[in-house]
């Protein structure tokens, strides 16, 4: 059992110091995220404040980072201000930085910022109080770690059906090598391409060639190309867009990885778009000899191959669903590996937080992995069970650890028992 100064000093961490390491970690995420210019190609200018609440073509997904980059500042300021001074903290600090966005080169200021990082702040306020009754002595309601599993499971779920393609349902154009602007284009050749076995040309196809419909079944697109140098960033080799100029198909290519992109059910609520990628599949290839591309659809499989060597299986589960609010296109698998157990651990640990016992927090762990499971098959996602469950697990026990030393160090171990009273409130 810890010595009574070991016990002072966690407590002044935990109750006391905690504020500290958080603002120095939030702050400079606050300011690379909303006050460095980043001037994009054809817009060197700032642009003028929007009326928009969904602004962009991923502005749905800039909605939900924007109240989760705000929930720090609830936590931070409810501590001494209270739910009110936080809020218009929250507000008042959203307004400074969406004023000084209108005069930094590609940022982009818009009422729909203004209110998701008021709404952040208030979940931060939500957060701290919670967490403060735990410090108290509070015990959840058993039902709340149920809901916190089926939570998990519901996001799984939306997410798994986010995923899912939606092409539209216009005319669809061929595309080669595409030019979107300076260093956009790939620059090897296109010699030949074909659709389901019809040629694939850089024009206008006929809905016999590539349509919604065909689409929406299996379906195979192959190139032959005369391979490029390595590109700095994702260039397409072979596209189709529609009359509206949006992307529904993209073969593409970044250093020596092959790229996937369909056109999912996120871009009807503007999320981002993330890939499939086959990892170096041109490596073996030598700058300007003639390779021959492919990648197909065959059932919920995703196939992607070059000279007949082919990487299938490729799909998201349910820790990549992170990758439907921010992919970082180029970034290297390891880290994306990281960033699904670093989604599981996050959505797992208000299983543990919220558990009202040990015994409640592993049978909330283990309903909410067979939820989860439940949730892959029936939005047919991968499942990748090392890793994933491990950020799961972790995050269980890490959320449980929180809460038993903050009833502990609060209240004392007596009112962290489970026939203690519940429902202390800050």
């Amino acid at each position: 059992m810890p010595s009574p100064t070991h016990r002072a000093r966690l407590s002044h961490l935990m109750v006391r110091g905690w504020p500290l390491p958080l603002a120095l970690l939030w702050l400079p995420t606050l300011y690379a995220a909303t006050l460095l210019p980043t001037p994009t190609a054809g817009r060197p200018g700032a642009e003028p404040f929007a009326l928009c609440l969904i602004c962009g073509d991923r502005g749905g997904a800039d909605v939900v980072l924007n109240l989760a980059l705000f929930v720090p500042l609830g936590l931070l300021a409810k501590r001494r201000f209270g739910t009110l001074g936080a809020v218009a903290i929250g507000a008042a600090l959203s307004t400074g930085i969406e004023v000084a966005q209108l005069f930094l080169p590609g940022r982009f200021s818009t009422l729909a910022d203004l209110i998701s990082n008021t709404t952040g702040a208030l979940v931060g306020v939500a957060l701290y109080r919670s967490l403060h009754a735990l410090a108290r002595g509070a015990r959840p309601h058993g039902a709340v770690g149920t809901m916190m599993a089926a939570f998990a499971a519901g996001v799984v779920m939306l997410g798994g059906w986010l995923v899912a393609p939606a092409p539209t349902d216009e005319a669809y154009w061929g595309q080669w090598t595409p030019d979107f602007g300076p260093g956009t284009r790939y620059t090897g050749t296109v010699l030949a391409a074909a659709f389901n076995g019809r040629p694939f040309p850089s024009a206008r196809l006929p809905p016999s060639t590539a349509g919604r419909d065909e689409l929406l079944r299996d379906w195979t697109l192959t190139g032959t190309v005369q391979k490029g140098p390595p590109t700095g960033i994702a260039t397409s080799v072979l596209s189709i867009f529609d009359a509206r100029q949006e992307e529904i198909l993209y073969l593409g290519a970044h250093k020596e990885h092959l790229l996937l992109r369909e056109r999912l059910r996120a871009q009807d609520w503007r999320l981002d778009r993330p890939e499939l990628v086959s990892w170096d599949a041109l490596a073996p290839v030598a700058e300007g000899r003639a390779m021959r591309l492919s990648t197909r659809r065959v059932g919920d499989d995703r196939c992607l191959g070059v000279d007949g060597h082919e990487v299938c299986d490729l799909g998201f589960t349910p820790g990549r669903l992170w990758s439907l609010l921010l992919y970082p296109s180029g970034a290297p698998p390891w880290l994306q590996r990281l960033a699904d157990g670093a989604w599981m651990f996050v959505l797992f640990l208000p299983i543990g937080l919220f558990a009202s016992s040990r015994r409640s927090a592993l049978a909330d762990m283990v309903l909410a992995a067979g939820l989860v499971a439940l949730a892959a098959a029936a939005t047919r996602l991968l499942l990748d069970p090392l890793l994933e469950l491990a950020g799961a697990f972790t995050g269980v026990l890490f959320g449980y650890a929180v809460a038993a030393a903050l009833c502990r160090i609060g209240g004392g171990t007596a009112r962290c028992h489970p026939s203690s009273p519940r429902g202390a409130s800050d």
